[in-house]
């Protein structure tokens, strides 16, 4: 089975609703063939070039390449009589001016991510060295708190309070939860463990946190049943807390450190394409100075045209009013 077009569709939705005769459900054949027929130097193959480029857009996008961030429809394109008279006559250098501008449009988007990327570089060595010098004092606060540890034998207080039964530390601790449940985003000091403080805190979802205050503040999601064990969420929190802070502040700074030394060797680069961008220009500029040329000689010659039938016209007007007056 073959279909063939004979001429070229202005726009893709046309070309595959063409298509879609041969290329659809319920077709028995195993193969089909499209023929697509051209016309040397003649308004096909800037048709095709149309349909081209779409397709590369819609394909990118439909992938998921996000290096284009952006693409424009070529249907808006307007040629002018110049372009279209080289196109017709096969001027190499319509040729040469459509495949520019596709190329320009290329390089600028390529210089506007690197652009962007530089002042990405630029920020990140202002602002960098801050976050690291204090993540560095968070981690010297967080080591002195992981050589804390809760005490071999349970002894925790509230409220002043020494408990030594898990049962009735836990009881205490549901009955300041209870007491801070509306005590919306503040903190309350209810007692110790070792060596932090515990404290209460509800948010204004009304979450109720359980805190550890040691050099720094470690929380963990409080249980507001009175079954629940929130003794042992503050034993695990105790045990663990800041030996996990320590790595995760650590491995903070490692990555910030190489975030910075990428960005300190990136700055400074140059636009890779910029001398191909200067000389496609330049290019442009020069052809489009030649259309534009082209542009007056046409018009030039259409003005002669004018001028020589408005001279024929005067002429023969001229001519009928001898006439009239003879009779």
């Amino acid at each position: 089975m073959q279909t063939y077009h004979s001429n070229m569709a202005r726009r893709r939705v046309l070309s595959l609703q063409r298509n879609g005769r041969i290329l659809r459900q319920g077709n028995l054949s195993k193969e089909v063939k499209i023929f697509h027929y051209l016309t040397e130097d003649t308004f096909d193959a800037y048709l095709m070039q149309i349909i081209t480029n779409k397709q590369k857009f819609i394909g990118q996008l439909m992938s998921g390449d996000n290096s284009v961030r952006s693409c424009e429809d070529l249907d808006g394109r307007a040629m002018n009589y110049a372009e279209m008279q080289a196109l017709c006559s096969g001027d190499p250098k319509i040729k040469e001016k459509i495949q520019g501008e596709i190329r320009l449009q290329e390089l600028r988007s390529l210089e506007s991510g690197f652009n962007k990327r530089k002042y990405q570089y630029q920020a990140t060595i202002s602002s960098v060295p801050l976050q690291i010098e204090g993540a560095e004092k968070n981690l010297a606060r967080a080591k002195i708190d992981a050589e804390k540890r809760p005490p071999e034998e349970f002894s925790m207080i509230i409220k002043g309070k020494v408990y030594t039964e898990h049962k009735e530390a836990n009881e205490a601790i549901y009955a300041e939860i209870l007491r801070n449940k509306f005590n919306n985003g503040t903190q309350e000091i209810i007692g110790e463990y070792g060596g932090y403080e515990i404290a209460l805190q509800n948010s204004y979802g009304n979450t109720m946190k359980l805190v550890l205050k040691g050099e720094l503040d470690y929380y963990t999601d409080a249980g507001e049943l009175s079954t629940s064990q929130n003794w042992q969420r503050l034993h695990n929190l105790a045990e663990n807390c800041a030996i996990i802070r320590t790595k995760g502040l650590q491995n903070n700074i490692n990555e910030l450190q190489e975030n910075l030394r990428i960005a300190e060797n990136k700055v400074g680069s140059e636009f890779e394409f910029a001398d191909e961008l200067k000389t496609l220009r330049t290019t442009l500029a020069e052809l489009d100075q030649y259309f534009a040329t082209k542009d007056d000689v046409m018009a030039d010659e259409v003005d002669l045209e004018v001028m020589a039938v408005n001279d024929a016209v005067k002429i023969f007007m001229q001519d009928d009013e001898d006439l009239g007056k003879k009779r």
